[in-house]
């Protein structure tokens, strides 16, 4: 799934889809935010895996209002959710894929603190140009400031 800022593409946004509560609504500041990143991935081909970025990764970006509320735009085309369940301090997802790069489906969950967030999601590819493989992302971050 594609979204348009790294901070939305771990799970603040993608689990808002068609939900009663509004991303104004969660138990999450606007800010500058401090993200931290892992992603562990297994059934990747040897080469491809030894590429990949082994150790957490901590970007900071501003995140607004806007970026807190699910746009549809944002999702990439062929991407549908199974079941998504939300409150405003928690929202867990289950998602499906099926794209012209592949099919995959996964789950995960977000959990909102305010000032700080964490969370994680996993997905399993089951059909794309690298063959078969399970990706598990995890990420937490905290608001240092205003932007």
């Amino acid at each position: 799934m594609l979204m348009k800022k790294s901070f939305v593409a771990l799970g603040m946004l993608v689990a808002v889809l068609s939900q009663p509560v509004h991303g104004q609504d969660y138990n999450i500041q606007p800010g500058m935010w401090e993200m931290t990143y892992k992603m562990d991935v297994s059934g990747m081909p040897e080469n491809m895996a030894s590429m990949m970025q082994k150790e957490p990764r901590t970007k900071r970006e501003c995140v607004t209002k806007d970026d807190i509320s699910f746009k549809p735009e944002d999702m990439e085309k062929g991407c549908t959710f199974n079941k998504t369940s939300d409150s405003a301090s928690k929202v867990v997802w289950e998602i499906e894929c099926n794209t012209e790069h592949g099919s995959s489906s996964g789950h995960g969950e977000v959990n909102f603190h305010g000032t700080s967030s964490d969370g994680w999601f996993e997905m399993n590819v089951q059909a794309g140009p690298m063959g078969e493989m399970q990706m598990r992302n995890t990420f937490e971050g905290k608001r240092v400031g205003d932007c």
